[in-house]
């Protein structure tokens, strides 16, 4: 159980700084760093025989986008080897982490949470502009193997110059939207006993799904159209319409909903079968930020993060308006 503030240098730095974090305060391993990809270094944490391989080097980067790879494998990479995202064996495709067109280095203050399972990290790339990253064990409902994850913010669309929430292959973390096949803003492990890449489920609605032989995929309680009127299906649900009506008037208070995750394993001929709800996210919660500050701690213990900025320059991020994030502040 831990917290920890600080600057982070560069990505590769940040990437330095999560590893040790996750070492000393959540229980994970690290195996030697290796050099993957002719140039580019890998650190590789393991916990439960699920290795979290995180990629950093100066050519990860699209436009003046820089960004890190991570991928959930079954074994770790050798040295001078390739590392894509069908070697080692595991997640098929990337889970990303981008800054918003930042210089190579920078000086950038980070936030670092965990309850003992799960690791959350937040950089403030721009004064009150951030980037989240998220890696652990869900806290399950039931009995089933896996609850392993990774997901985080990775921007690649900028369209006339401006920063959008809605870019095609643009992905947010704890959300539920479809990412892309070169997105793919996260991944939940949900086993069927065959440890290759069908034991991965993508977070969103299935665009990046594995196979017809295991189309699963996972979804988290974080919308990022949850700052909208719900109108429609899609916005019409309980939680949707909980976080878009506060602070509601009868207290002015905003709940701190939890991130639900739900699985859907699209290959089953039954409806209750199909989908589950599998368990949360420990240690975060999603907030409606109307009257909540950037970095403002609420409840007694949750310090709450605009999900990108809280209304903000769209030239230097996307505008996420009022949608929040909050971490538990855990001594």
């Amino acid at each position: 159980m831990a917290t920890q503030t600080g600057t982070a240098t560069s990505l590769s730095n940040f990437v330095s700084t999560i590893v040790t974090f996750a070492v000393a305060n959540a229980g994970f391993a690290e195996t030697a760093s290796v050099t993957v990809n002719t140039n580019n270094t890998a650190r590789i944490l393991s916990k439960g025989g699920v290795f979290w391989v995180f990629e950093t080097g100066s050519n990860l980067q699209t436009s003046n986008i820089r960004f890190f790879n991570c991928r959930m494998t079954y074994s770790a990479p050798v040295a001078n080897s390739t590392f894509d995202t069908s070697t080692p064996v595991g997640m098929p495709g990337f889970c990303r982490m981008s800054t918003y067109g930042s210089p190579a280095t920078f000086s950038a203050p980070y936030f670092l949470y965990t309850e003992g399972t799960a690791v959350h990290a937040v950089l403030e790339i721009f004064t009150n502009v951030f980037c989240h990253f998220s890696f652990g064990g869900l806290t399950k409902y039931g009995t089933w193997t896996g609850g392993e994850y990774v997901t985080a913010s990775y921007m690649v669309s900028v369209s006339s110059g401006n920063y959008s929430l809605s870019g095609g292959l643009n992905s947010f973390p704890f959300v539920d939207e479809s990412p892309s096949a070169t997105a793919g803003n996260g991944y939940v492990r949900n086993s069927n006993g065959s440890n290759d890449e069908n034991d991965f489920a993508p977070l969103g609605a299935g665009i990046n799904q594995i196979s017809g032989n295991r189309a699963q995929n996972a979804k988290m309680v974080l919308n990022s159209s949850f700052d909208n009127a719900p109108t429609g299906d899609d916005q019409s649900e309980f939680i949707s319409a909980l976080f878009y009506n506060s602070p509601n008037t009868f207290n002015q208070r905003s709940p701190l909903i939890p991130c639900y995750v739900r699985l859907r394993d699209q290959t089953s001929t039954s409806s209750a079968a199909r989908f589950r709800l599998a368990g949360i996210v420990p240690g975060i919660r999603a907030v409606n930020m109307r009257n909540i500050d950037p970095k403002e701690t609420v409840d007694t213990d949750w310090r709450v993060f605009p999900l990108t900025q809280k209304f903000g320059d769209t030239a230097i991020a996307p505008d996420s308006g009022n949608i929040g994030i909050a971490y538990q502040v855990v001594p």
